[in-house]
C-alpha cells in the first residue's frame, strides 16, 4: 500500500482513495468460482493525502451521481400508467449505460449507490419500479454474471446496449410444484 501523501495544510479535509489488493473471493458472493474472471480490488478511503487522480475520481463519482439522479428524475417524473409503461421506463434507464450490469462485480460501490438513490426517489410511486429494477439488475443480470457462459455474458452486454429486459425464474432441478396433487 503506498504511503499517504501529506497535504500542505494538515488541517484541510481531503479524501484519499487508494486501490488495495485483497485475496480473491470465490464468485461475487462466495458461492461459485468458475475461475474465469479476475478479482476486483475494492477501494479503501482514508481521510488524508491527495493526488490529481483522487480529485478526478471524486469528480467522476459526483458527475455520475448527478447524471444518475437526473435520469431517475426523468424516468420517475410521473407514476407509470401500466406495467408496460414501467418496463419501458426501465428499458430507457438500462440503455443509458449509467449503471452497467457488470457494475455489480466491477464497481459494486456504484451499483449499491444506484440502488440507494433509487430507493430515495422510487418508492414515492409505489414499489413496482424499484422491484422491477432489482429483478433486472440483481436477479437476472447478477445470475448471468455469476453463472453465465462467455456467450451469455456477451448477450447480456448486447441486452444492455439495446435496453432489452430479461426475466428471472427460480426452480430446482428435478423438482416442481405438485400442488395440483394435494386435493
Amino acid at each position: 500500500r503506498p504511503p499517504p501523501v501529506e497535504h500542505p495544510n494538515p488541517f484541510a479535509p481531503t479524501t484519499c482513495v487508494v486501490p488495495i489488493r485483497v485475496p480473491a473471493m470465490p464468485g461475487a458472493y462466495g458461492v461459485v468460482d468458475q475461475g474465469s474472471r479476475p478479482s476486483v480490488s475494492p477501494i479503501a478511503v482514508s481521510e488524508k493525502g491527495t493526488t490529481g487522480d483522487i480529485i478526478e475520481a471524486e469528480n467522476d463519482r459526483a458527475s455520475w451521481r448527478d447524471a444518475w439522479r437526473s435520469k431517475l428524475s426523468a424516468v420517475l417524473a410521473t407514476p407509470a400508467a401500466s406495467c408496460d409503461d414501467s418496463a419501458s421506463r426501465l428499458s430507457v434507464l438500462v440503455k443509458t449505460g449509467l449503471l452497467r450490469f457488470e457494475d455489480l462485480m466491477e464497481n459494486p460501490g456504484r451499483f449499491f449507490e444506484a440502488h440507494r438513490l433509487l430507493a430515495q426517489a422510487g418508492f414515492q410511486h409505489g414499489p413496482g419500479f424499484s422491484i422491477r429494477f432489482t429483478v433486472q439488475y440483481n436477479l437476472f443480470a447478477g445470475t448471468i454474471l455469476e453463472l453465465g457462459s462467455a456467450r451469455q455474458l456477451n448477450q447480456l452486454r448486447e441486452m444492455q446496449r439495446t435496453g432489452r429486459l430479461g426475466c428471472f425464474a427460480l426452480t430446482e432441478r428435478l423438482a416442481g410444484v405438485n400442488s395440483g396433487l394435494v386435493v
